[in-house]
């Protein structure tokens, strides 16, 4: 949000009155696709610092950046999908219209990704600096891991069909 902000301020990009022809909101749709699909992430891993040359997949056995990796990934994954299927399956909540158990399952996957919040807890807990090589480590690849599987599943997971009329769904929205 505030890279996009300041990159439209930058242009001399002003809103205009609500009805008017708004070229701002296209420029900022555009602005905003590109720096939180591709900037961002950019940024992200060029700010961790980390060093690919000599990685070996010892290195990513190791037990800190695989304990990282795992909880980013695994762990994450687990906690989000069992509390919302939990939650659904205490009638706490209910899934939204047009949403499958794929959606949800690819969705807790995508919270795996979790550059700067992991890294700055990391950094707080080690001091040395070969341990916090292995925490940048084992974040990129429990992040890179997460997104790679949240893509692919919420991709092929398609769109879910809408309930038809006089299903179970559609009748307990229509008691709300």
């Amino acid at each position: 949000m505030i890279v996009r902000g300041r990159a439209m301020a930058a242009a001399g990009l002003r809103a205009r009155p609500s009805g008017a022809n708004n070229s701002v909101m296209l420029a900022a749709n555009k602005i905003c696709k590109d720096s939180d699909f591709f900037i961002l992430p950019l940024f992200a891993f060029a700010n961790a610092g980390v060093s690919l040359s000599g990685l070996s997949l010892d290195m990513l056995l190791a037990p800190l950046p695989l304990g990282i990796a795992l909880g980013l990934f695994l762990g994450k994954q687990i906690g989000i999908f069992g509390s919302i299927w939990l939650s659904v399956k205490l009638r706490l909540a209910s899934l939204p219209s047009r949403t499958s158990w794929r959606h949800i399952y690819g969705l807790s996957c995508l919270t795996g990704i979790g550059f700067t919040m992991s890294l700055f807890i990391g950094s707080l807990a080690f001091a040395s600096p070969v341990l916090l090589d292995q925490v940048k480590l084992g974040v990129l690849t429990g992040s890179i891991t997460s997104a790679l599987l949240g893509f692919s599943l919420l991709y092929f997971a398609g769109q879910p069909v809408a309930p038809k009329s006089g299903t179970a769904l559609d009748a307990r929205a229509s008691q709300r």
